[in-house]
């Protein structure tokens, strides 16, 4: 008899554009490389409903629910009933709440009437999560603080691939560094292109970019001085062509201002670079450098472009450092980081019922 679960996303994950996506699909992935068969809620609304009457046709005997919300608060004539119709089969459900970037004034720049309702609904999700959940899931524990639920409270931090099987170990020059995100202040990316500058003051480390057409376009008269430097080269790339830039680059780059909101995020990001068996060097925010720190996988710097380009150098300079990180970086990912790891977790409260 198969082992049958539902897998519930608000959203549709289909284009793989940002770590949003790029969790839950790779969550679902997990899920079914552990044997599983999984009935998908996913997509807009319309969508949603339709694949709801499907499985209430079905009637199977689903062992749980695995569900990540979006960030927006959830349709609360779709979304509230699905979830209560899950609940009153008494199957058990694991809720993944990734952000809480609406309890950030700096982030949440909404304004009046609309701010209120978004808030309203945000709070009125976290009551019927509190009620129809059987654990509810976080990436940090600095995040599960910030909540006050009955509900027991666990984290789920993101996971990675072994992509490094395939890598060529062999050091060419120049040194490359790996960027891939956001390209504004929320991102850090003054840190990163003035940190460069600095570097190729003494050597040259190339810095490999990689973002979204539409923002790069909208980049502001200073940064675009920076973007035409022979040191930078500008992709707007995903899948397997960005597979290939992560086999050419030497190490990966998080450098994110640090803040209150960034203090207790770890991206999915970090992960995606360390999958490809390179070290990463990131800014001190709690989280992240905490994780980078107690792994051995990379360096952490201060979220300025002195401290960062000091990291760079000190990492492309001292090749004993650099193979002694690489082969951490591998190590961290086989010490319970897999997609399979989290998946198991998930599989471990829900199935072995500790969330009672």
């Amino acid at each position: 008899m198969s082992k049958q679960i539902l897998f519930y996303v608000p959203y549709d994950f289909s284009s793989l554009k940002s770590g949003s996506q790029v969790r839950p699909y790779n969550m679902y992935k997990a899920f079914l490389n552990l044997g599983y068969e999984v009935d998908l809620i996913a997509g807009n609304t319309k969508t949603r409903k339709e694949a709801f009457k499907e499985i209430r046709k079905k009637q199977k005997k689903y062992i749980f629910c695995y569900s990540e919300p979006s960030t927006y608060p959830l349709h609360p004539f779709v979304d509230y009933n699905i979830y209560r119709y899950i609940k009153k089969q008494h199957i058990p459900i694991a809720i993944y709440y990734r952000d809480a970037y609406w309890k950030f004034s700096e982030y949440f720049n909404k304004r009046g009437i609309k701010k209120l309702e978004l808030l309203l609904r945000y709070r009125a999700d976290l009551f019927l999560y509190n009620h129809i959940a059987s654990v509810i899931f976080f990436p940090t524990s600095t995040l599960a603080n910030m909540f006050n639920i009955r509900v027991k409270k666990l984290c789920l931090p993101p996971g990675g691939e072994n992509k490094f099987k395939n890598r060529n170990n062999l050091i060419s020059s120049p040194l490359k560094g790996i960027y891939v995100g956001g390209i504004s202040f929320r991102y850090g990316f003054d840190i990163l292109l003035h940190a460069f500058r600095l570097v190729n003051n003494h050597q040259r480390v190339e810095l490999e970019l990689v973002c979204r057409d539409e923002e790069f376009k909208n980049i502001s008269k200073e940064m675009k001085n920076f973007v035409d430097c022979s040191w930078i080269n500008i992709h707007h790339i995903s899948g397997k062509a960005l597979e290939r830039l992560y086999y050419k680059a030497h190490f990966g780059i998080i450098p994110c201002h640090k803040d209150k909101y960034n203090d207790l995020a770890i991206p999915v990001k970090l992960f995606e670079y360390l999958s490809f068996g390179i070290p990463v060097i990131v800014t001190d925010c709690n989280e992240m450098g905490k994780f980078v720190k107690k792994n051995e996988c990379g360096l952490v710097c201060k979220d300025t472009p002195e401290s960062l380009a000091d990291s760079i150098l000190k990492l492309t300079n001292d090749f004993g450092l650099y193979k002694h990180l690489s082969k951490n970086a591998r190590k961290t990912i086989f010490n319970g980081n897999l997609w399979e790891d989290r998946a198991k977790t998930v599989e471990s409260i829900l199935v072995g019922n500790k969330y009672k």
